[in-house]
């Protein structure tokens, strides 16, 4: 090996950058391996894991469970009580066609309601933005929200 200092010749330049490229390509192909490595037994793991917990986790979800039941009957058949009967008033086809009706119609008024609120909140903040738009741009924006404010302004 030459001293500090001392100047190397072409070829062991060449030979000096030649071992370096074999080095790091050596030091490159070692560390994607180990992180490949690493990516592998991660997700090998996670796999080996669901694979040992599917049996367990189908047969607790109850897909192929098997069951004993046994219902036991106390009372009298004949007597219905009064939450049977009321079960059977709301299921009736005309009591859920009337609740239909009922819950549409609040849909339209609850929708009618926010389609104005809506609108007044707009006209409400339009001076505001007309302010905003003149600082910005000189001369405002001309849109039907913009025309219904400024008449009700009074100021076209």
């Amino acid at each position: 090996m030459a001293k500090k200092g001392a100047r190397l010749t072409a070829q062991q330049e060449i030979f000096l950058l030649r071992e370096q490229v074999h080095r790091l390509r050596v030091q490159g192909f070692a560390t994607g391996t180990a992180k490949v490595g690493q990516i592998l037994a991660k997700w090998g793991m996670l796999a080996l894991i669901a694979y040992f917990l599917h049996d367990p986790l189908v047969e607790w979800a109850g897909k192929d469970t098997t069951a004993h039941i046994s219902i036991d009957a106390h009372g009298k058949l004949e007597s219905r009580s009064r939450i049977e009967q009321a079960f059977e008033v709301v299921g009736a086809p005309e009591t859920t066609a009337l609740l239909g009706v009922i819950f549409g119609m609040c849909g339209v008024i609850y929708g009618l309601r926010e389609a104005r609120l809506r609108r007044r909140v707009r006209e409400e903040l339009l001076p505001y933005k007309l302010i905003h738009e003149r600082m910005l741009e000189g001369r405002p924006s001309q849109t039907s929200a913009t025309i219904r404010a400024e008449r009700a302004q009074g100021t076209s």
